[in-house]
């Protein structure tokens, strides 16, 4: 069937009311921010096992920040992605249980951008793009300059651009996002090279060779021993054969 895809460039405007959110980290210990980071990072390239024992180590010691139990979750979320690209039907009943967990800790963190993306990554994964798109923009809305959230729109629309017929809208949209998120000021050396291996992929697969090429070149040149270098040199590689 058929999707409909709706464009959808989540830049906000700087005169939305600003909501004063209470910082998520004050529960946590400079050891245990570092832990979590680094959890953050396994989760962003898919190793799903190391980061949940990460989280599950967290959550023994302070189980008061939503950070670590939103952490939990989005590793069931990264798990169905992976049962879902193995083919594995049980990614479905992952979602289901992501979901049920979101919604359990809704009510009490309803100004928690993070959660927000969660939510749009599992309505996306149902091909509910219509929501997806509105959990983006709450995830905008109550923190503008989302760096994580125009990633996260960039992978969604990513992979609609990958699954569609008609895919120039989802593909322009995808990297635009990733773009914004390049531009933003705070945007670490890993971060980018992320972001550069992502919009290289993209290209390549659309069949630009030369700017995907040059994007994956992009990323070794900005972090050159990371995972993402590793990735944009395989790249090239089979773009190359």
């Amino acid at each position: 069937m058929k999707r409909n895809i709706f464009i959808f460039i989540a830049i906000l405007a700087v005169s939305l009311i600003t909501i004063s959110i209470p910082s998520q980290s004050m529960a946590l210990t400079d050891a245990q921010e570092e832990k979590y980071r680094e959890a953050r990072i396994l989760l962003k390239e898919g190793k799903t096992s190391e980061a949940k024992n990460i989280f599950t180590a967290l959550s023994l010691e302070e189980s008061s920040d939503p950070r670590i139990r939103l952490g939990l979750i989005d590793t069931t979320i990264g798990e169905a992605v992976i049962l879902r690209a193995g083919n594995q039907s049980t990614w479905k009943y992952k979602i289901q249980e992501a979901f049920i967990q979101l919604k359990g800790m809704h009510r009490a963190n309803i100004a928690f951008p993070d959660m927000y993306l969660s939510f749009a990554k599992c309505y996306a994964m149902n091909d509910r793009l219509r929501k997806s798109k509105k959990s983006l923009a709450k995830a905008f809305y109550y923190k503008p300059d989302y760096i994580e959230a125009f990633i996260v729109q960039g992978d969604i629309y990513s992979d609609r651009s990958k699954e569609e017929t008609e895919t120039s809208n989802a593909k322009n949209t995808a990297k635009d996002s990733y773009k914004a998120a390049i531009a933003m000021s705070d945007t670490d050396q890993y971060t980018q090279a992320m972001l550069s291996y992502k919009l290289g992929d993209l290209d390549l697969y659309h069949g630009k060779k030369e700017t995907g090429i040059k994007n994956l070149n992009k990323a070794i040149e900005l972090s050159s021993d990371s995972y993402w270098a590793d990735k944009s040199r395989q790249r090239i590689m089979e773009a190359s054969r």
